[in-house]
């Protein structure tokens, strides 16, 4: 289903000439019925915003969700280097998208602050997702299983759950700690702000219990 600020970010692209897209790094692409948007477990460095059709999104083979316009497809990919698809999108109809190349996102940057805000916002709320989704099969997991939730791919959480597990010197500072996460680190520091803004450190012994279940 699309986020209320979705079509908000297709309306403001629509004020835009072709030519003023382009300057700000916006190419658009067209694919036929049955063309594949992007594969699952490709390296991803744009991301899109559907602007006519319909496009399905599978994980495993399996349709989870359908996409249609103003909806957007891998913002954190344009703010994250090394990410990797974690779906197929393949157009259900013939369909336009407009694509943005992480290469072109400081561009739009200095040239289109509503844009560029937006899109960050919906990396953080990506992140965000992953975050919960973490926490849940930690969660999950049996009294006195040590190990490291599985990934199937590199995960940022995975990264910081050892460095939480080994180390016994004093906390970095938030935007040190986010910063050494290998999924972060060439993130843009304007991405990075906001979620340092909101992390405390907390010194937490050995046999202490972070919180409990209920």
């Amino acid at each position: 289903m699309a986020s209320p600020a979705r079509p908000k970010l297709l309306e403001r692209l629509s004020t835009l000439s072709e030519a003023e897209r382009k300057a700000h790094g916006w190419s658009q692409r067209s694919f036929p019925a049955g063309k594949r948007v992007c594969a699952e477990g490709d390296p991803a460095d744009s991301m899109f915003v559907v602007t006519e059709g319909t496009v399905t999104v599978l994980v495993g083979g399996r349709a989870v969700d359908t996409l249609t316009v103003g909806d957007t497809i891998g913002e954190a990919s344009v703010f994250f280097a090394d990410e990797l698809r974690r779906a197929d999108v393949v157009a259900e109809s013939d369909s336009q998208l407009l694509r943005l190349r992480r290469a072109h996102v400081r561009r739009l940057r200095s040239q289109d602050h509503a844009v560029y805000d937006w899109l960050i916002d919906a990396a953080l709320n990506g992140l965000w997702g992953r975050l919960q989704h973490r926490d849940q099969q930690i969660a999950q997991q049996a009294p006195g299983d040590e190990s490291v939730p599985s990934s199937r791919g590199p995960s940022s959480i995975r990264m910081l759950w050892k460095r939480v597990r080994s180390s016994t010197r004093p906390p970095p500072s938030a935007m040190d700690a986010l910063s050494n996460v290998r999924v972060l680190a060439s993130a843009d520091p304007a991405l990075l702000l906001p979620l340092a803004s909101m992390m405390t450190a907390h010194l937490v012994h050995g046999g202490h219990a972070l919180f409990l279940q209920g």
